[in-house]
């Protein structure tokens, strides 16, 4: 009986690092899409996972908006920026930091609606992982 849970635990030990080893290679080949949507202007933006917190890819819409955003591999967690023009400079108007849950592949993982400007327009986002 013993040696069985000696065994037991010495395949659990090599299955949890074969994972620590495996997960880092999947998450590299993995993508989050993101599709924006501001007035009659949608956008796409495609994320991998990174290390760098300043990696950040952003989209400039017509309408004064900007989003930026980057996939914290390390954490498994997406950082949304949004900023909206004002005469000469950017206005930072949301930030987000999301936890990017395991399974998250076809229906978004998040959405999120933003209002600014004088006219109150609006930006709306969602973002998720395509099925393989």
């Amino acid at each position: 009986m013993r040696a069985q849970v000696k065994t037991f635990r010495s395949l659990a030990l090599a299955a949890g690092a074969w994972a620590a080893v495996m997960w880092p290679m999947q998450a590299s080949s993995q993508v989050l899409r993101c599709h924006i949507q501001s007035s009659d202007q949608t956008l796409s933006l495609e994320l991998r996972p990174s290390q760098d917190v300043y990696d950040l890819r952003s989209l400039d819409f017509e309408n004064g908006f900007r989003f930026s955003a980057v996939w914290l591999a390390s954490q498994q967690q997406l950082k949304t920026y949004v900023h909206f023009s004002l005469k000469k400079k950017r206005m930072l108007i949301s930030q987000q930091v999301l936890t990017i849950p395991p399974t998250h592949c076809t229906s978004p993982f998040v959405q999120q609606m933003v209002y600014a400007g004088t006219l109150e327009r609006e930006l709306h986002m969602a973002c998720h992982t395509p099925c393989d």
